[in-house]
């Protein structure tokens, strides 16, 4: 009975750890022209300072994780913007400003067929003349929506008017939006369409950076094993 105790601890170890180790794709989008920010400056709601960034004005091919080891996954429908901002931090710089009204298609390929993706989107008003402006139209404002399954809803929004908008502290809805769970499609495609807000108080749009995360399965096999050091237990018992 104690040896199996001492197998079942070692394997709940391992489920742990192998549920806690997804990588992480860190994408930084930078002015047309921008040098890369510094990743030492650089950190989003995942992870911390010093890990490998993704940087450039355009679109991503073959990301690389957190860690610098390379992938499948690539980004495209954005450019690079014409702010950068004086600030050094993920809000430095920014993809395509979208006109008022107008919306651009945010295109993940090269997914996992069904797999679960956490999707960070960060988003700060970075005008030249005015850096951080969240107070009037010149904000950044809009919906994201996607046509993919995501287990807490297809819409989320961001507003940088919101009370106490920064560019160092993130709260979700102000300076940036998160999908959880988001499935890749048939063909390992998730779309995220970012329409700036339109009508009454129009605002521009454009994203300075995104995270993602592929969500963890446990292993069947991990799981099996420890069903099979249960029950061995409870007959020895």
């Amino acid at each position: 009975m104690k040896k199996t105790n001492l197998l079942i601890i070692p394997a709940i170890a391992m489920l742990s750890s192998s549920l806690c180790s997804a990588a992480v794709y860190n994408v930084k989008y930078l002015k047309a022209g921008q040098p890369a920010v510094p990743v030492s400056s650089l950190q989003g709601v995942l992870g911390s300072t010093g890990e490998s960034w993704n940087q450039a004005s355009g679109t991503y091919t073959g990301l690389i994780d957190s860690t610098g080891v390379s992938s499948s996954i690539n980004i495209s429908g954005l450019s690079g913007g014409t702010d950068e901002g004086p600030a050094t931090s993920i809000f430095t710089g920014n993809s395509t400003d979208f006109g008022k009204g107008n919306n651009q298609t945010i295109s993940f390929s090269g997914l996992t067929i069904g797999g679960m993706y956490d999707i960070y989107i960060y988003s700060l008003s970075h005008n030249t003349a005015s850096w951080g402006n969240t107070s009037n139209t010149e904000r950044a404002a809009g919906a994201f929506t996607t046509t993919n399954v995501t287990s807490n809803g297809a819409s989320q929004s961001l507003d940088n008017g919101i009370s106490g908008t920064n560019a160092t502290t993130f709260t979700a809805g102000s300076n940036y939006v998160y999908f959880q769970s988001i499935v890749a499609d048939g063909s390992g495609n998730i779309a995220i369409i970012a329409d700036a807000l339109d009508g009454a108080g129009a605002t521009r749009l454009h994203i300075n950076g995104l995270q993602i995360q592929p969500v963890p399965e446990a292993s069947a096999a991990l799981l099996g094993a420890l069903g099979a050091l249960s029950l061995l237990r409870r007959r020895r018992a």
